[in-house]
């Protein structure tokens, strides 16, 4: 699914990343998208938590996973 397929489907608007005042940001995955805020720092870490960058004290990225079987092409 891409950002064009939620809104308006599922959304109204693209929601306010609150740490930058722009839009949540979207990143396609391997097996699903993320929905991700920059963070505190503000900054766009690709979407890496902390746990999945090895720069860790740098990234701060507030993901939403959304990955499954059911978001596969048939």
């Amino acid at each position: 699914m891409n950002p064009d397929e939620v809104i308006p489907r599922y959304l109204s608007k693209v929601p306010i990343d609150p740490f930058t005042d722009g839009p949540m940001l979207y990143r396609i995955t391997t097996n699903g998208f993320r929905v991700y805020s920059a963070g505190e720092n503000g900054h766009d870490d690709g979407g890496l938590t902390r746990h999945e960058n090895s720069f860790a004290n740098k990234s701060d990225d507030v993901v939403f996973l959304i990955e499954g079987e059911r978001l596969k092409a048939p």
